[in-house]
């Protein structure tokens, strides 16, 4: 289980490394929760920049990565695994539109 930190990884390649060692230890399932959606990304950076005073700069260094759903699949293939997802349904959450939450097994 990974809540909420793929997005503070350095790159995908490690991210790929990670996921792969988590499919290759789980006995059952892998959950990555709270995964930054690649189709939000420049909706979501456009937004904390409208809605943060000075974004860029108080956040200088602390980028988000982000993942395409297609990019978990290959991985999940390669252990003949399913991907299936579910959304953050919070509505006072202000990221939940641009996350998601998926099951490898």
């Amino acid at each position: 289980m990974a809540e909420s930190v793929f997005q503070y990884f350095e790159s995908t390649e490690y991210a790929e490394d990670v996921l792969n060692k988590m499919l290759q230890k789980a006995e059952k399932i892998v959950y990555l929760g709270e995964m930054h959606d690649k189709e939000y990304e420049t909706e979501l950076m456009e937004y904390r920049r409208k809605t943060i005073p000075n974004y860029d700069e108080n956040y200088k260094g602390l980028h988000k990565l982000f993942y395409s759903k297609q990019w978990i699949e290959d991985i999940a293939k390669k252990y003949e695994k399913k991907v299936v997802y579910s959304y953050v349904d919070n509505t006072e959450y202000i990221n939940g539109k641009y996350l998601f939450n998926c099951y490898v097994f």
